[in-house]
Protein backbone atom coordinates (compact mmCIF):
# COMPACT_ATOMS: atom_id res chain seq x y z
CA UNK A 1 0.00 0.00 0.00
CA UNK A 2 1.35 3.32 -0.85
CA UNK A 3 1.99 6.18 1.19
CA UNK A 4 -0.54 8.25 -0.21
CA UNK A 5 -3.18 5.97 0.62
CA UNK A 6 -2.76 5.61 4.10
CA UNK A 7 -3.54 9.44 4.20
CA UNK A 8 -6.85 10.54 5.83
CA UNK A 9 -9.10 12.55 2.96
CA UNK A 10 -8.33 15.91 3.89
CA UNK A 11 -9.54 19.10 1.81
CA UNK A 12 -5.24 18.90 1.39
CA UNK A 13 -5.06 15.53 -0.24
CA UNK A 14 -8.24 15.65 -2.54
CA UNK A 15 -6.99 18.92 -3.97
CA UNK A 16 -3.50 17.70 -4.24
CA UNK A 17 -2.36 20.20 -1.58
CA UNK A 18 -0.06 17.86 0.66
CA UNK A 19 2.69 19.24 2.42
CA UNK A 20 4.90 17.20 -0.11
CA UNK A 21 3.09 19.05 -2.99
CA UNK A 22 5.61 21.12 -5.31
CA UNK A 23 2.53 23.19 -5.59
CA UNK A 24 2.71 24.24 -1.73
CA UNK A 25 3.56 28.06 -2.53
CA UNK A 26 -0.45 28.67 -4.22
CA UNK A 27 -1.88 26.54 -1.05
CA UNK A 28 -2.78 29.88 1.16
CA UNK A 29 -4.43 31.33 -1.96
CA UNK A 30 -6.56 28.95 -3.10
CA UNK A 31 -7.65 28.24 0.41
CA UNK A 32 -9.10 31.40 0.76
CA UNK A 33 -10.74 31.20 -2.57
CA UNK A 34 -12.37 27.63 -1.80
CA UNK A 35 -13.33 29.09 1.46
CA UNK A 36 -14.71 32.39 -0.44
CA UNK A 37 -16.86 29.68 -2.81
CA UNK A 38 -17.78 27.88 0.46
CA UNK A 39 -19.18 30.88 2.04
CA UNK A 40 -20.79 31.68 -1.14
CA UNK A 41 -22.85 28.85 -1.76
CA UNK A 42 -24.44 28.84 1.53
CA UNK A 43 -25.09 32.52 0.99
CA UNK A 44 -27.20 31.59 -2.23
CA UNK A 45 -28.56 28.71 -0.33
CA UNK A 46 -29.72 30.81 2.95
CA UNK A 47 -30.98 33.35 0.09
CA UNK A 48 -32.68 30.73 -2.43
CA UNK A 49 -34.43 28.85 0.70
CA UNK A 50 -35.75 32.69 1.99
CA UNK A 51 -37.30 33.51 -1.05
CA UNK A 52 -40.97 33.41 -1.62
CA UNK A 53 -40.79 32.46 -5.19
CA UNK A 54 -40.13 28.97 -6.35
CA UNK A 55 -37.41 27.58 -8.08
CA UNK A 56 -37.29 25.00 -10.74
CA UNK A 57 -33.94 24.14 -12.82
CA UNK A 58 -35.07 22.41 -16.60
CA UNK A 59 -32.11 20.61 -17.05
CA UNK A 60 -30.09 19.09 -20.20
CA UNK A 61 -31.72 16.21 -20.08
CA UNK A 62 -35.28 18.15 -20.55
CA UNK A 63 -36.41 17.66 -17.13
CA UNK A 64 -38.01 20.13 -14.40
CA UNK A 65 -36.88 19.40 -10.44
CA UNK A 66 -36.75 21.62 -7.72
CA UNK A 67 -34.50 23.99 -7.17
CA UNK A 68 -35.11 25.41 -3.54
CA UNK A 69 -35.10 22.43 -0.92
CA UNK A 70 -37.50 24.66 1.51
CA UNK A 71 -40.33 25.05 -1.26
CA UNK A 72 -40.22 21.30 -0.57
CA UNK A 73 -42.34 21.81 2.54
CA UNK A 74 -45.99 20.35 2.73
CA UNK A 75 -47.57 23.48 2.57
CA UNK A 76 -45.87 24.81 -0.23
CA UNK A 77 -47.50 25.37 -3.75
CA UNK A 78 -44.11 23.67 -5.18
CA UNK A 79 -46.63 19.75 -4.61
CA UNK A 80 -49.68 21.63 -6.76
CA UNK A 81 -47.42 22.58 -9.54
CA UNK A 82 -45.53 19.07 -9.83
CA UNK A 83 -48.83 17.00 -9.59
CA UNK A 84 -50.86 19.29 -12.01
CA UNK A 85 -49.95 17.99 -15.90
CA UNK A 86 -51.30 20.94 -17.31
CA UNK A 87 -48.72 23.54 -14.60
CA UNK A 88 -46.17 21.49 -15.85
CA UNK A 89 -46.79 21.48 -19.33
CA UNK A 90 -46.73 25.16 -18.91
CA UNK A 91 -43.38 25.25 -17.11
CA UNK A 92 -42.00 23.11 -20.53
CA UNK A 93 -43.20 25.47 -22.82
CA UNK A 94 -41.97 28.52 -20.92
CA UNK A 95 -38.29 26.65 -20.69
CA UNK A 96 -37.91 25.61 -24.06
CA UNK A 97 -38.70 29.12 -25.23
CA UNK A 98 -36.23 30.46 -22.80
CA UNK A 99 -33.66 28.06 -24.64
CA UNK A 100 -34.05 29.88 -28.01
CA UNK A 101 -34.67 33.67 -26.49
CA UNK A 102 -32.84 33.45 -23.34
CA UNK A 103 -35.72 34.31 -21.21
CA UNK A 104 -39.14 34.58 -21.18
CA UNK A 105 -42.07 35.04 -19.24
CA UNK A 106 -45.91 33.60 -18.90
CA UNK A 107 -48.64 33.21 -16.24
CA UNK A 108 -50.94 30.70 -15.51
CA UNK A 109 -53.72 29.31 -12.69
CA UNK A 110 -54.49 26.44 -11.15
CA UNK A 111 -56.57 25.02 -8.38
CA UNK A 112 -55.27 24.53 -4.75
CA UNK A 113 -57.36 23.00 -1.98
CA UNK A 114 -60.59 24.40 -3.39
CA UNK A 115 -59.54 27.91 -4.81
CA UNK A 116 -57.79 29.37 -7.53
CA UNK A 117 -53.70 30.50 -7.23
CA UNK A 118 -52.71 33.01 -9.94
CA UNK A 119 -48.95 32.24 -10.97
CA UNK A 120 -46.21 34.22 -12.69
CA UNK A 121 -43.92 31.94 -14.15
CA UNK A 122 -40.47 33.84 -15.38
CA UNK A 123 -37.32 31.58 -17.14
CA UNK A 124 -34.08 32.80 -17.74
CA UNK A 125 -31.39 30.53 -19.61
CA UNK A 126 -27.95 29.61 -17.97
CA UNK A 127 -24.33 29.68 -19.28
CA UNK A 128 -24.81 25.85 -19.67
CA UNK A 129 -28.03 25.46 -21.40
CA UNK A 130 -30.03 24.88 -18.38
CA UNK A 131 -33.26 26.94 -17.23
CA UNK A 132 -33.80 28.67 -13.87
CA UNK A 133 -37.25 28.96 -13.58
CA UNK A 134 -38.78 31.23 -10.56
CA UNK A 135 -42.77 31.15 -10.14
CA UNK A 136 -44.47 33.72 -8.10
CA UNK A 137 -48.00 33.36 -6.42
CA UNK A 138 -49.63 36.80 -7.86
CA UNK A 139 -53.28 36.10 -6.54
CA UNK A 140 -52.86 38.96 -4.15
CA UNK A 141 -52.36 41.21 -7.22
CA UNK A 142 -54.75 39.47 -8.81
CA UNK A 143 -57.54 40.66 -7.04
CA UNK A 144 -56.34 44.19 -6.57
CA UNK A 145 -56.48 44.49 -9.97
CA UNK A 146 -59.95 43.06 -10.01
CA UNK A 147 -61.04 45.32 -7.02
CA UNK A 148 -59.08 48.26 -8.53
CA UNK A 149 -60.84 47.94 -12.09
CA UNK A 150 -64.25 46.91 -10.03
CA UNK A 151 -63.70 50.46 -8.10
CA UNK A 152 -62.86 52.80 -11.66
CA UNK A 153 -65.93 51.34 -13.06
CA UNK A 154 -68.63 51.63 -9.70
CA UNK A 155 -70.05 54.88 -8.41
CA UNK A 156 -69.05 55.23 -5.31
CA UNK A 157 -72.37 56.74 -3.93
CA UNK A 158 -75.01 54.20 -5.61
CA UNK A 159 -72.32 51.08 -5.39
CA UNK A 160 -73.89 50.86 -9.42
CA UNK A 161 -71.69 51.30 -12.59
CA UNK A 162 -70.27 54.44 -13.46
CA UNK A 163 -70.27 56.74 -16.34
CA UNK A 164 -67.23 55.51 -17.96
CA UNK A 165 -68.14 51.71 -17.65
CA UNK A 166 -71.59 53.08 -19.18
CA UNK A 167 -69.90 55.26 -22.39
CA UNK A 168 -67.65 51.91 -23.10
CA UNK A 169 -70.79 49.65 -22.87
CA UNK A 170 -72.50 52.26 -25.40
CA UNK A 171 -69.07 51.59 -27.71
CA UNK A 172 -69.76 47.97 -27.27
CA UNK A 173 -72.87 48.07 -28.77
CA UNK A 174 -72.37 50.79 -31.38
CA UNK A 175 -72.29 49.56 -34.80
CA UNK A 176 -73.94 46.14 -33.41
CA UNK A 177 -76.10 44.25 -35.06
CA UNK A 178 -79.52 43.41 -33.22
CA UNK A 179 -83.02 43.03 -33.21
CA UNK A 180 -84.14 44.59 -29.97
CA UNK A 181 -82.78 46.90 -27.53
CA UNK A 182 -83.97 49.73 -24.98
CA UNK A 183 -82.46 52.69 -23.62
CA UNK A 184 -84.15 54.40 -20.05
CA UNK A 185 -82.89 57.44 -18.91
CA UNK A 186 -83.90 58.05 -15.75
CA UNK A 187 -83.44 61.36 -13.27
CA UNK A 188 -83.85 62.45 -9.77
CA UNK A 189 -86.32 65.36 -10.33
CA UNK A 190 -85.25 67.84 -7.98
CA UNK A 191 -82.16 66.65 -6.60
CA UNK A 192 -80.64 69.90 -7.20
CA UNK A 193 -83.23 71.69 -5.02
CA UNK A 194 -82.53 69.28 -1.85
CA UNK A 195 -78.54 69.20 -2.16
CA UNK A 196 -78.74 73.04 -2.43
CA UNK A 197 -81.08 73.54 0.93
CA UNK A 198 -80.59 69.85 2.79
CA UNK A 199 -76.63 70.17 1.55
CA UNK A 200 -74.30 67.12 0.20
CA UNK A 201 -75.27 64.10 2.60
CA UNK A 202 -78.61 64.20 2.01
CA UNK A 203 -79.00 64.47 -1.66
CA UNK A 204 -76.59 61.21 -1.90
CA UNK A 205 -79.04 59.23 0.49
CA UNK A 206 -81.89 60.05 -1.97
CA UNK A 207 -79.52 59.21 -4.95
CA UNK A 208 -79.12 55.75 -2.74
CA UNK A 209 -82.95 55.62 -2.08
CA UNK A 210 -82.94 56.38 -6.34
CA UNK A 211 -80.67 53.68 -7.29
CA UNK A 212 -82.49 50.55 -5.03
CA UNK A 213 -85.58 51.34 -6.54
CA UNK A 214 -84.42 51.62 -10.29
CA UNK A 215 -82.31 48.13 -9.48
CA UNK A 216 -85.06 46.72 -8.08
CA UNK A 217 -87.80 47.37 -10.98
CA UNK A 218 -85.81 46.29 -13.99
CA UNK A 219 -85.67 42.88 -15.21
CA UNK A 220 -82.46 40.88 -14.53
CA UNK A 221 -80.86 40.77 -17.61
CA UNK A 222 -80.24 44.79 -17.58
CA UNK A 223 -77.64 47.10 -17.16
CA UNK A 224 -77.93 49.99 -14.88
CA UNK A 225 -75.05 52.61 -14.62
CA UNK A 226 -75.78 56.41 -12.67
CA UNK A 227 -74.62 58.43 -15.33
CA UNK A 228 -74.48 61.76 -13.71
CA UNK A 229 -75.22 64.29 -10.29
CA UNK A 230 -79.45 63.50 -10.88
CA UNK A 231 -79.30 60.47 -13.84
CA UNK A 232 -79.41 56.91 -14.35
CA UNK A 233 -79.08 54.85 -17.29
CA UNK A 234 -80.45 51.46 -18.00
CA UNK A 235 -79.55 48.88 -21.06
CA UNK A 236 -82.18 45.91 -21.76
CA UNK A 237 -81.58 43.89 -24.50
CA UNK A 238 -83.92 41.22 -26.76
CA UNK A 239 -86.88 43.62 -25.47
CA UNK A 240 -90.12 44.29 -28.12
CA UNK A 241 -91.09 47.58 -28.75
CA UNK A 242 -94.24 47.01 -27.00
CA UNK A 243 -92.68 45.79 -23.90
CA UNK A 244 -90.73 48.60 -23.65
CA UNK A 245 -93.89 50.99 -23.68
CA UNK A 246 -95.35 48.41 -20.95
CA UNK A 247 -91.96 48.27 -18.75
CA UNK A 248 -92.74 52.32 -19.09
CA UNK A 249 -95.91 52.32 -17.82
CA UNK A 250 -95.62 50.25 -15.30
CA UNK A 251 -92.67 52.43 -14.24
CA UNK A 252 -94.79 55.37 -13.17
CA UNK A 253 -97.34 53.22 -11.34
CA UNK A 254 -94.68 51.66 -9.08
CA UNK A 255 -93.03 54.90 -8.39
CA UNK A 256 -97.03 55.84 -7.67
CA UNK A 257 -96.85 53.35 -5.22
CA UNK A 258 -93.57 53.52 -3.68
CA UNK A 259 -94.50 57.38 -2.76
CA UNK A 260 -97.64 56.50 -1.36
CA UNK A 261 -96.62 53.95 1.08
CA UNK A 262 -95.88 56.06 4.84
CA UNK A 263 -93.24 53.57 5.75
CA UNK A 264 -91.02 54.78 2.83
CA UNK A 265 -88.78 57.52 1.85
CA UNK A 266 -90.06 59.30 -0.99
CA UNK A 267 -88.25 60.25 -4.12
CA UNK A 268 -89.17 61.76 -7.00
CA UNK A 269 -88.32 59.85 -10.44
CA UNK A 270 -88.60 60.61 -14.16
CA UNK A 271 -87.70 59.08 -17.05
CA UNK A 272 -87.52 59.13 -21.15
CA UNK A 273 -86.80 55.69 -23.26
CA UNK A 274 -85.84 54.85 -26.66
CA UNK A 275 -85.99 51.57 -28.47
CA UNK A 276 -84.19 49.85 -31.10
CA UNK A 277 -86.03 47.44 -33.35
CA UNK A 278 -83.84 46.46 -36.09
CA UNK A 279 -80.34 46.40 -37.56
CA UNK A 280 -77.02 48.36 -36.98
CA UNK A 281 -77.50 49.85 -33.24
CA UNK A 282 -76.56 53.81 -33.38
CA UNK A 283 -76.43 54.17 -29.46
CA UNK A 284 -75.99 57.68 -29.99
CA UNK A 285 -79.02 58.53 -31.37
CA UNK A 286 -81.27 56.44 -29.10
CA UNK A 287 -79.45 57.99 -25.96
CA UNK A 288 -80.50 61.75 -27.82
CA UNK A 289 -84.16 60.60 -28.41
CA UNK A 290 -84.36 59.07 -24.51
CA UNK A 291 -82.89 62.41 -23.09
CA UNK A 292 -85.55 64.38 -25.80
CA UNK A 293 -88.31 61.91 -23.82
CA UNK A 294 -86.91 62.90 -20.53
CA UNK A 295 -86.91 66.80 -21.39
CA UNK A 296 -90.35 67.02 -22.21
CA UNK A 297 -91.57 65.41 -19.37
CA UNK A 298 -89.46 67.56 -16.71
CA UNK A 299 -90.25 70.63 -18.16
CA UNK A 300 -93.00 71.56 -15.80
CA UNK A 301 -91.87 69.11 -13.03
CA UNK A 302 -89.07 71.10 -11.08
CA UNK A 303 -91.78 72.99 -9.26
CA UNK A 304 -93.76 70.41 -9.01
CA UNK A 305 -90.46 68.18 -7.41
CA UNK A 306 -90.08 70.98 -4.86
CA UNK A 307 -93.55 70.64 -3.52
CA UNK A 308 -93.78 67.06 -3.56
CA UNK A 309 -90.25 66.99 -1.57
CA UNK A 310 -91.52 69.13 0.70
CA UNK A 311 -94.77 67.74 1.35
CA UNK A 312 -93.02 64.74 2.39
CA UNK A 313 -90.55 66.58 4.54
CA UNK A 314 -93.67 67.70 6.27
CA UNK A 315 -95.18 64.49 6.96
CA UNK A 316 -91.54 63.21 8.03
CA UNK A 317 -91.63 65.66 10.29
CA UNK A 318 -94.64 65.48 11.81
CA UNK A 319 -94.32 61.57 12.44
CA UNK A 320 -91.49 61.87 14.53
CA UNK A 321 -94.09 63.47 17.43
CA UNK A 322 -95.52 60.71 19.77
CA UNK A 323 -99.20 62.20 19.06
CA UNK A 324 -99.28 64.17 15.65
CA UNK A 325 -102.60 64.77 15.61
CA UNK A 326 -102.80 66.17 19.27
CA UNK A 327 -99.84 68.18 18.63
CA UNK A 328 -101.05 70.11 15.75
CA UNK A 329 -104.65 70.48 17.42
CA UNK A 330 -102.14 72.12 20.48
CA UNK A 331 -100.28 74.07 17.75
CA UNK A 332 -103.69 75.59 16.12
CA UNK A 333 -105.36 76.76 19.58
CA UNK A 334 -102.61 78.51 20.67
CA UNK A 335 -102.05 80.57 17.53
CA UNK A 336 -105.21 81.13 17.48
CA UNK A 337 -105.47 82.45 20.89
CA UNK A 338 -102.14 84.41 20.06
CA UNK A 339 -103.52 85.81 17.13
CA UNK A 340 -107.37 86.55 19.51
CA UNK A 341 -105.02 88.56 22.16
CA UNK A 342 -102.87 90.50 19.59
CA UNK A 343 -105.06 91.31 17.40
CA UNK A 344 -103.48 89.98 14.65
CA UNK A 345 -104.89 90.61 10.83
CA UNK A 346 -106.35 88.03 8.83
CA UNK A 347 -103.25 87.36 6.86
CA UNK A 348 -100.74 87.33 9.56
CA UNK A 349 -102.96 84.56 11.62
CA UNK A 350 -102.87 82.59 8.23
CA UNK A 351 -98.79 83.19 7.74
CA UNK A 352 -98.59 82.07 11.66
CA UNK A 353 -100.80 79.29 11.15
CA UNK A 354 -98.22 78.17 8.19
CA UNK A 355 -95.53 78.66 10.66
CA UNK A 356 -96.74 76.34 13.48
CA UNK A 357 -96.44 73.75 10.72
CA UNK A 358 -93.29 74.37 9.27
CA UNK A 359 -90.73 75.89 12.09
CA UNK A 360 -89.28 72.92 12.27
CA UNK A 361 -88.59 71.75 8.93
CA UNK A 362 -85.22 72.26 8.72
CA UNK A 363 -84.75 68.94 11.12
CA UNK A 364 -85.44 67.31 8.09
CA UNK A 365 -81.48 67.76 7.14
CA UNK A 366 -80.54 66.51 10.66
CA UNK A 367 -79.04 62.92 10.89
CA UNK A 368 -81.93 61.20 12.40
CA UNK A 369 -79.67 59.27 15.28
CA UNK A 370 -79.40 63.20 17.19
CA UNK A 371 -83.40 62.80 17.35
CA UNK A 372 -83.05 59.36 19.06
CA UNK A 373 -79.94 60.39 21.70
CA UNK A 374 -81.50 59.79 25.25
CA UNK A 375 -77.82 60.99 26.54
CA UNK A 376 -76.65 64.92 26.47
CA UNK A 377 -75.98 65.53 23.26
CA UNK A 378 -72.07 66.76 22.84
CA UNK A 379 -71.13 70.43 21.33
CA UNK A 380 -70.84 69.36 17.82
CA UNK A 381 -74.12 67.90 18.06
CA UNK A 382 -75.60 70.76 19.58
CA UNK A 383 -74.21 72.56 16.59
CA UNK A 384 -75.91 70.48 14.23
CA UNK A 385 -79.08 70.67 15.86
CA UNK A 386 -79.12 74.80 15.98
CA UNK A 387 -78.08 74.67 12.16
CA UNK A 388 -82.23 73.61 11.77
CA UNK A 389 -83.15 76.96 12.09
CA UNK A 390 -81.21 78.14 8.80
CA UNK A 391 -81.90 75.06 6.88
CA UNK A 392 -85.38 76.15 7.23
CA UNK A 393 -85.05 79.23 5.90
CA UNK A 394 -82.83 78.25 2.60
CA UNK A 395 -85.40 75.56 2.55
CA UNK A 396 -88.82 77.72 2.64
CA UNK A 397 -87.09 80.80 0.94
CA UNK A 398 -87.32 77.92 -2.41
CA UNK A 399 -91.47 78.51 -2.46
CA UNK A 400 -92.86 82.06 -3.13
CA UNK A 401 -95.79 81.12 -0.98
CA UNK A 402 -93.60 80.70 1.76
CA UNK A 403 -91.32 83.29 1.36
CA UNK A 404 -93.07 85.56 4.09
CA UNK A 405 -92.35 82.95 6.66
CA UNK A 406 -88.90 81.72 6.16
CA UNK A 407 -87.73 84.87 8.31
CA UNK A 408 -89.47 83.46 10.99
CA UNK A 409 -88.18 80.07 11.00
CA UNK A 410 -84.48 81.74 11.21
CA UNK A 411 -85.09 83.35 13.92
CA UNK A 412 -87.19 81.06 16.09
CA UNK A 413 -84.94 80.01 18.53
CA UNK A 414 -83.69 83.50 19.21
CA UNK A 415 -84.47 84.28 22.99
CA UNK A 416 -85.58 87.61 24.27
CA UNK A 417 -82.25 88.12 26.52
CA UNK A 418 -79.51 87.71 23.25
CA UNK A 419 -78.82 84.05 24.19
CA UNK A 420 -80.60 82.40 21.18
CA UNK A 421 -79.57 81.11 17.96
CA UNK A 422 -78.55 81.59 15.11
CA UNK A 423 -77.57 85.60 15.63
CA UNK A 424 -78.11 86.18 19.13
CA UNK A 425 -81.16 89.12 18.16
CA UNK A 426 -82.84 90.25 21.49
CA UNK A 427 -85.98 91.87 22.33
CA UNK A 428 -88.25 93.21 19.62
CA UNK A 429 -85.35 93.01 17.08
CA UNK A 430 -86.74 89.44 16.93
CA UNK A 431 -89.89 89.37 15.16
CA UNK A 432 -92.83 89.05 16.54
CA UNK A 433 -93.96 85.65 15.14
CA UNK A 434 -90.84 84.22 15.82
CA UNK A 435 -91.09 84.99 19.81
CA UNK A 436 -94.72 83.38 19.25
CA UNK A 437 -93.43 80.15 17.71
CA UNK A 438 -90.79 80.48 20.69
CA UNK A 439 -93.38 80.26 23.58
CA UNK A 440 -95.70 77.38 21.30
CA UNK A 441 -92.68 75.80 20.96
CA UNK A 442 -91.78 74.94 24.15
CA UNK A 443 -95.22 74.66 25.55
CA UNK A 444 -95.87 71.58 23.11
CA UNK A 445 -91.86 70.23 23.90
CA UNK A 446 -92.37 70.24 27.52
CA UNK A 447 -96.22 68.97 27.14
CA UNK A 448 -94.92 65.42 25.75
CA UNK A 449 -91.81 63.06 25.97
CA UNK A 450 -88.98 62.94 24.84
CA UNK A 451 -86.27 60.59 24.29
CA UNK A 452 -84.23 62.63 26.63
CA UNK A 453 -86.93 63.52 29.09
CA UNK A 454 -90.33 62.90 30.52
CA UNK A 455 -93.32 65.14 29.94
CA UNK A 456 -93.88 67.81 32.72
CA UNK A 457 -97.04 68.56 34.65
CA UNK A 458 -99.38 71.77 33.47
CA UNK A 459 -98.37 73.22 36.74
CA UNK A 460 -94.80 72.73 36.33
CA UNK A 461 -94.87 73.99 32.70
CA UNK A 462 -96.36 77.16 33.83
CA UNK A 463 -93.77 77.61 36.54
CA UNK A 464 -91.05 77.09 33.32
CA UNK A 465 -92.62 79.79 31.40
CA UNK A 466 -92.61 82.42 34.04
CA UNK A 467 -89.20 81.50 35.24
CA UNK A 468 -88.01 81.94 30.97
CA UNK A 469 -89.92 85.01 30.99
CA UNK A 470 -87.60 87.74 30.60
CA UNK A 471 -84.88 85.37 29.21
CA UNK A 472 -86.12 83.01 26.95
CA UNK A 473 -89.49 84.57 26.22
CA UNK A 474 -91.09 87.78 25.73
CA UNK A 475 -92.67 88.40 28.67
CA UNK A 476 -95.19 90.31 27.50
CA UNK A 477 -96.42 87.51 25.52
CA UNK A 478 -95.93 84.91 28.50
CA UNK A 479 -97.89 87.46 30.68
CA UNK A 480 -101.37 87.33 27.54
CA UNK A 481 -101.14 83.86 27.27
CA UNK A 482 -100.48 82.51 30.89
CA UNK A 483 -104.45 83.26 32.00
CA UNK A 484 -105.19 81.22 29.36
CA UNK A 485 -103.33 78.37 29.90
CA UNK A 486 -104.44 78.67 33.52
CA UNK A 487 -107.99 78.30 32.76
CA UNK A 488 -107.41 75.29 29.41
CA UNK A 489 -105.11 72.96 31.21
CA UNK A 490 -106.67 70.17 30.22
CA UNK A 491 -105.48 71.34 26.47
CA UNK A 492 -101.73 70.71 27.62
CA UNK A 493 -103.10 67.50 29.13
CA UNK A 494 -103.99 66.01 25.97
CA UNK A 495 -101.48 68.70 23.90
CA UNK A 496 -99.62 65.68 22.68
Amino acid sequence: MSKSLNKNYTRDSIIGLGEESFKKNYYPELLRKITKLEQLQNRNDTLINAMRDILFIYDEKAEIKPFSTRRLEPHSLMHPILANAEAMENLKMGAEQALKHASYEITFSLEDKEKIVHLEARFNKTQSDEVIIIVRDISDIVELQKTHSSLLNLDPISKLYNRRWFDSKINEFTKVTAKHMALFILEVTGLQFIKTTLGQIHSEQVIVLAGEIISSFFPENTTIARISFESFAVIIEDISEMETEALAKNFETFMAKHNNSTNTKNVLISYGYAHHSEGIINMETMFVNANSFLHLSTLTQYERAKHFYLTHFVKTIEQKASNREASKHCKKILVNEFSRLLNLTSYKRKKLHQLSRLYDIGEIGLPEHIFQKKETLSEMEWSIVRSHTMIGEKLLTEFPEYKGIANFVLYHHENWDGSGYPYGLFKEAIPLESRIIRIIDSIVAMAHDLPYRKKIACEQLIKELKKGAGKEYDPNLVSLILPFLDKNKELIKTCP
